[in-house]
């Protein structure tokens, strides 16, 4: 039935706050039925921000300040389960785990520097941390942080942009992590992506 659907809301407004200076607002709701259950149900929210700086004297777009930011919450009921399970050992065991409310959020922030034809530099910050009903592994009750997808987490990713051209990208990034999940001490990793397209592309929205 009409139940069994995911429905999606999306409200955008961009605005020229100035000669130089652009902006533009979203808003988000996501709601549907989750696979805990019959009576699960899962509602998402959201809230973005993009505010620009470009001069008047330009060339292809550079230099440019781009900074934006995005917030997520997620309401998820998870509905009552009564069946069997594997352990830690892959032995079945019979579980019995009640109806629970999670409730889980994060955000990220990003600034960006276009400071020479080609190239930008940047910093990103990333958060998430889960609440509600107590987390759950192998049938047993744990602590969030001993959860590894709803522990509190941030991370922090300097970061250096290429564009050899308007139909791609080299980007370089460093990333630290830290987490509340008790096995993990702090991470470092360093990436390296490649964008490009190929054909027509159709005109920039933003």
């Amino acid at each position: 039935d009409m139940g069994d659907f995911t429905y999606l809301l999306r409200w955008s407004n961009g605005l020229d706050l100035s000669d130089t200076w652009s902006g533009q607002l979203g808003l988000s709701a996501l709601f549907g039925p989750n696979a805990t259950g019959e009576d699960g149900q899962t509602r998402i929210y959201g809230s973005d921000l993009v505010v620009k700086w470009r001069p008047l004297t330009a060339e292809r777009g550079w230099p440019f300040v781009l900074f934006e930011a995005e917030g997520l919450y997620r309401d998820t009921h998870a509905a009552a389960f009564d069946g069997v399970v594997l352990d830690e050992n892959d032995v079945p065991i019979t579980v019995s785990l009640p109806a629970g409310d999670l409730d889980d959020w994060g955000l990220y922030v990003q600034g960006l520097w276009g400071f020479l034809r080609g190239f930008a530099a940047g910093l990103r910050y990333e958060f998430a941390e889960g609440g509600g009903a107590t987390s759950m592994a192998y049938g047993s009750a744990i602590a969030i942080s001993e959860d590894p997808y709803r522990a509190r987490r941030q991370r922090l990713s300097p970061l250096l942009a290429w564009h050899p051209s308007e139909h791609s990208r080299l980007r370089l990034q460093h990333n630290f992590d830290q987490s509340d999940y008790a096995p993990h001490d702090d991470v470092h990793s360093l990436w390296l992506g490649v964008e490009f397209s190929l054909g027509a592309h159709p005109a920039h929205s933003y």
